[in-house]
């Protein structure tokens, strides 16, 4: 159990019977993120907290379709590019997963949408907002 008394995804994935399908990797470095992604079809985060979601953007910069809670921190970003469902509702996730399985065109759809999105929230671009915003507020410019 987790600090909210959910089952491990371990436990879940066992009491599925999807051992043989899913992939619970842990800990990885930036390369395998990279590499992750570039052999996935979808990615889920259903959280109800989310402080940054930097794996999120991460997801949607690789092209990803989205999964994801409902929560302001993700909708405000995603908009109509990511299917939404309530924080840990495996129910709702499902119906949104198969809207993907179902639907290639909106799959297609968000995809591309995503990875063009998130070029406006690369680091560079916001590094440089950022900065010209502080230069404002302390007259730098």
């Amino acid at each position: 159990k987790n600090h909210d008394g959910m089952d491990s995804i371990q436990g879940i994935v066992g009491s599925l019977g999807l051992k043989a399908s899913v992939i619970v990797t842990g800990s990885l470095d930036s390369t395998q993120v990279r590499d992750i992604y570039a052999i996935s079809n979808l990615f889920v985060n259903i959280s109800s907290p989310e402080a940054q979601g930097i794996a999120v953007y991460e997801a949607a910069a690789a092209g990803l379709p989205l999964c994801l809670s409902d929560i302001r921190s993700f909708t405000i970003v995603f908009k109509e590019y990511a299917l939404y469902s309530g924080p840990r509702n495996a129910r709702e996730l499902a119906k949104n997963y198969m809207s993907y399985y179902r639907n290639k065109s909106l799959l297609k759809k968000n995809s591309a949408a995503l990875r063009e999105r998130m070029k406006k929230w690369d680091y560079d671009v916001i590094t440089k907002k950022l900065s010209s915003i502080y230069d404002r507020l302390l007259n730098l410019d």
